[in-house]
């Protein structure tokens, strides 16, 4: 909290805010200081598609997308579109991120898409 509250330019008066946030949020995590004080617009949800159908939901940061496309290509993960949105706070882009995945259920996504894990079990 200190630390920000300097790059903030805050009045000497007014530390006790960032530091106490800090403290009670920054304990839990640093997901949650990033909700409340925000974070840079950097990261950008995705798409793979086999044919019409999605087959993956993605997150990845903006200068790391085409690395992260290669990387599922290598994974041996079959689609033939791959489409992304515009770029947001890495936060929004998680929660969508779920929300997708438990409303599509694709095929390579394994994270909160429980047909995906019976689908392991079945392969195994």
């Amino acid at each position: 909290g200190n630390e920000i509250a300097k790059r903030k330019n805050v009045e000497q008066k007014d530390y006790w805010k960032y530091i106490l946030g800090g403290v009670s949020i920054g304990a839990g995590s640093g997901f949650g200081l990033a909700v409340i004080l925000g974070s840079p617009n950097d990261t950008v949800n995705y798409q793979l598609k086999q044919k019409k159908k999605v087959v993956y939901h993605g997150v990845a940061y903006e200068e790391r997308f085409d690395a992260r496309v290669e990387e599922h290509i290598t994974s041996g993960k079959k689609f033939t579109n791959c489409t992304r949105d515009i770029k947001k706070p890495r936060v929004e882009a998680l929660e969508l991120e779920k929300d997708l995945i438990a409303k599509d259920k694709p095929l390579y996504n394994i994270h909160h898409n429980p047909l995906a894990k019976k689908s392991i079990k079945k392969r195994a």
